[in-house]
């Protein structure tokens, strides 16, 4: 993902409370800034490559139970 220095801080940045769950920071993180009225655009040529971090103190969840505390998250969060 790559947005504007502007755009990031228009929004808070990434929500830090969020690092001490199982759940993808860039999904609140994108769900802000479409509500902020930025738009996405998707480029589907585009190749990025991971560092694979590893996440120190977090449990490992399955899939499912990922999905559906990140679900949990967003709503407390007001994300409806």
């Amino acid at each position: 993902m790559v947005v504007k220095k502007s755009a990031f801080e228009d929004i808070g940045g990434f929500d830090e409370k969020l690092t001490n769950i199982n759940m993808p920071e860039d999904l609140d993180f994108s769900l802000r800034l479409s509500r902020a009225g930025f738009k996405a655009k998707f480029l589907f040529n585009f190749v990025t490559y991971s560092s694979n971090r590893k996440y120190a103190g977090k449990p490992k969840l399955d899939a499912l139970t990922r999905f559906v505390e990140t679900v949990r998250v967003l709503f407390q969060k007001g994300a409806k």
